[in-house]
């Protein structure tokens, strides 16, 4: 042992949270739950300068050990301060372990370690009030071949740790040369506030909130302005954000329903590789997975700058599941310049239902918010004196920007474990969302279509949509197969459908009496997507691997436009305004991708993909083969990892689309 220091190191893991002594339990399938194995522990060195303090503070770590046996995240769940807290992570960075193990298979998990200081009493025959022990069966190896590990407890510990193992990934990942996965402290280094703010923590994604809390970020990824997500594929586990034929932007996927505190995982997929991503997969996709490793109840009110304020709840009860907790988040904001004040809540809860080799989960979710906006401001005015960059053009039109936005939401998750690593799973959603905004863009130049003598009363466009959708997704990964040495692997199938019934009208207004004007759109939107897919995960011998298989989607559209056929002003009457148009079109695509390990720290990567972008259907004419955006993409990129704590991704790629959409000021829209 170290001079000045005595260390108390615990270990166990399980299924649930067990007390110490707790010997794991089997899975209802009668598969056994094998812990991780504590291989090496060197001791704990007691803070430097500290020894006459006489502290015995008890430090508990909340340890990620990967399926090699790698720590690869500890997070600080009961700390002390500073200098203890750092000498508990370094001792437990220096320990080993072998991986916990469901049956034969090595999978991740996450461990409760207890590290307690004591200053040692000297003397020839030992520290004192301490005896040694062999290491703990359920953490020691059973060969032979290994020596037991020595360990010091004290005779009557007065502390329990427990542990909690994480479920093998359901499918394989790794698609692209960038499939990046970021979890733990990687995603709680500093404070955020939503689940846009989230996206930023992935490198080479860069996320703005140029609108309030009441609009969707804008996103931008490998050089794709995505606008509100029509380039970028976001999905909360697995179920699809974006909005198709949006009223505000294609693809539109507003993720300030997420509280970002709830957010357990994030993957983020550059390029379109993987045969589950769907539509508006064009530079990337995006999957945000719940769930509280901090358990417990926890309260948090921040307040700062533009007279900002945020209050959270989460209560995550202690003998629970990951997955189950209930959160609440609040805050407002003045803004930092005129017409910027903004408040918004919502609230997030998951409950675990069952947990073994079936899995349910139920989640459900409520958000509101609204919000005032600037708007936006000539260059040669702000140059000119005429405003300032903070300000807002002085004139009832454009001080009645604002943008408001309602959502709710109830999923079902069920997943299903069989021998020999088969798998399915079943998820549906169905969600409600309400969005409106009013914005002006081109000042006083838009005429009435009504009425051409209607002028010159302010271009405040009036947007709004009520969209009701259900999301239905389906997948089966077959048993492994083996044919030797040299191959091995799985294939998987899956499917989803989603049905999207939209409203939506665009109005000019006349502020403010906040009076309609002109009539620029009224119309619901009728949409079904179907789509399915075939992946196989094949491992040629130890260095070579190859992922990849083909997805097709059949996407029918059903439009009913009131304002189709406008009679011009003056003109007489033959015919009735309105029209009905109906579409149908397919997208079908492969995606691949291959790696070869040149050694245990250093992988090449090449993947090719085609993926697709659904068209706005307001734009389709009557039997029209739905007109996709052909998406087609090729990276080649190295992974390397010169350190467990450090890793690096290069790649270089090229992606090509058939079309691309613009923005028109006059319609406020894409």
């Amino acid at each position: 042992m170290r001079s000045h220091a005595a260390a108390l190191l615990l270990v166990a893991a399980s299924l649930i949270a067990p007390p110490i002594g707790f010997v794991p339990t089997v899975r209802e399938d009668n598969e056994e739950f094998a812990p991780p194995k504590l291989l090496e522990s060197p001791p704990a060195v007691y803070p430097k300068g500290r020894e006459d303090e006489d502290l015995h503070p008890t430090i508990v770590l909340l340890v990620t050990i990967n399926a090699e046996g790698e720590l690869t995240d500890i997070e600080v769940e009961h700390g002390f301060d500073e200098d203890f807290d750092q000498a508990a992570i370094g001792a437990v960075r220096r320990w080993k372990f072998a991986p916990a193990r469901y049956g034969e298979q090595p999978i991740a998990s996450r461990v409760h370690v207890a590290v307690h200081f004591e200053l040692p009493h000297f003397d020839l025959h030992g520290p004192r009030g301490a005896v040694r022990h062999p290491v703990d069966a359920r953490l020691a190896d059973d060969s032979e071949n290994e020596s037991p590990v020595p360990s010091m407890v004290l005779e009557q510990p007065a502390f329990s740790a427990s542990g909690e193992a994480e479920r093998a990934r359901l499918r394989a990942e790794d698609r692209g040369a960038i499939d990046l996965t970021l979890e733990g402290d990687a995603l709680r280094r500093t404070p955020v506030q939503d689940g846009g703010s989230l996206l930023m923590r992935a490198p080479g994604l860069f996320v703005s909130r140029a609108e309030g809390d009441a609009v969707a970020d804008s996103l931008m990824l490998r050089g794709f302005d995505a606008d509100h997500g029509q380039d970028i594929e976001l999905t909360l586990q697995g179920l699809p954000i974006n909005q198709p034929s949006h009223i505000h932007g294609q693809g539109y996927a507003d993720l300030n329903f997420i509280i970002p505190e709830v957010v357990h995982r994030l993957r983020v997929i550059e390029g379109v590789y993987d045969p589950r991503q769907g539509d508006f997969a064009v530079a990337g996709s995006a999957d945000f997975e719940l769930g509280v490793a901090r358990r417990g109840i926890h309260f948090d009110s921040r307040a700062g700058s533009f007279r900002s304020f945020r209050q959270v709840a989460i209560l995550a009860p202690k003998n629970a599941d990951t997955g189950s907790f209930a959160a609440a988040d609040f805050r407002r904001t003045r803004g930092f310049g005129l017409n910027r004040a903004g408040q918004s809540g919502r609230i997030m809860g998951q409950w675990v239902l069952s947990r073994g080799s079936k899995e349910s989960r139920i989640l459900g979710s409520f958000h509101a918010g609204r919000t005032d906006l600037a708007g936006v401001l000539r260059l040669d005015d702000i140059e000119s004196g005429a405003v300032d960059y903070y300000d807002v053009y002085p004139t009832a039109s454009t001080r009645a920007q604002s943008a408001n936005t309602m959502r709710a939401e109830l999923a079902f998750f069920h997943d299903v474990r069989f021998e020999n690593e088969a798998n399915a799973s079943v998820s549906a959603a169905l969600r409600y969302q309400r969005f409106g905004i009013f914005q002006n863009y081109t000042g006083f130049t838009q005429r009435s279509s009504e009425d051409p003598s209607w002028v010159g009363r302010g271009d405040l466009i009036d947007q709004s949509q009520d969209h009701l959708g259900l999301v239905f997704q389906a997948r089966y990964r077959a048993q492994r197969f083996s044919l030797g040495d040299w191959l091995s692997g799985h294939a998987e199938i899956g499917m989803q459908g989603r049905a999207d019934r939209v409203d939506q009208k665009q109005n000019l207004i006349e502020a403010p009496q906040m009076r309609v004007w002109d009539h620029r759109r009224d119309a619901t939107i009728s949409a079904l997507n179907i789509g399915i897919y075939a992946d196989l995960d094949l491992r040629f011998g130890e260095r070579f691997s190859l992922r990849g298989g083909v997805r097709a989607d059949l996407l029918g559209y059903d439009v009913e436009d009131r304002l189709a056929h406008r009679i011009p002003y003056g003109r007489p009457e033959r015919h009735l305004e309105g029209a009905r148009t109906t579409a149908l079109g397919a997208a079908i695509g492969p995606r691949i991708a291959a790696e070869i390990k040149a050694h245990e720290r250093l992988r090449f990567i090449a993947a090719y993909g085609e993926g697709f972008r659904s068209p706005d259907a307001m734009l389709l004419g009557e039997g029209e083969r739905a007109p996709f955006t052909k998406v087609r993409s090729a990276d080649l990129g190295a992974r390397v990892q010169p350190h467990d704590a450090i890793g690096v991704m290069a790649s270089g790629f090229i992606t090509q689309l058939s079309d691309d959409v613009y923005f028109d000021a006059t319609e406020g829209r894409l």
